[in-house]
């Protein structure tokens, strides 16, 4: 018996309108174009992971957190690069920072969220409201 796997190779990249566009952030955007949105759904968990990953590029973009703070909040520091930024290496204080910064009530950072959400929403799950509230339909 033999199987079958589908594959989306990728053997080159060359990032076209923004120039700061690296490999990884391209991939990103090509899963979440593959498997968030339909056909071929991962379920809630990788959805609010791409969501979160939307949020803190977005974030990083418009200056309202570091490269280093971006790392921190996506997890890929170690406990020993944290602490040497000046951020808790505890994994409770990690997790209480990133609560306080998808919800605290800053303007800019709420602005930020809304624009990365809707960014990676499909259009027909966005209601009306939304879509003429939200600057990303505007000047995005």
């Amino acid at each position: 018996m033999s199987s079958q796997l589908l594959a989306l190779i990728l053997v080159g990249f060359k990032a076209h309108e923004k120039p700061d566009t690296t490999f990884a952030m391209a991939v990103k955007s090509l899963v979440v174009l593959q498997h968030v949105d339909p056909p071929k759904p991962w379920g809630p968990g990788p959805e609010n992971e791409a969501l979160a990953d939307g949020v803190l590029e977005e974030l990083h973009h418009r200056g309202l957190v570091t490269t280093a703070e971006k790392e921190y909040f996506a997890g890929t520091l170690t406990r020993e690069e944290a602490e040497a930024a000046h951020m808790p290496a505890d994994p409770a204080y990690r997790a209480a920072r990133i609560v306080h910064l998808f919800t605290g009530e800053d303007q800019d950072r709420k602005l930020a969220i809304r624009r990365a959400v809707t960014r990676q929403s499909t259009r027909k799950n966005i209601t009306g409201t939304l879509m003429w509230d939200c600057p990303a339909f505007v000047d995005g």
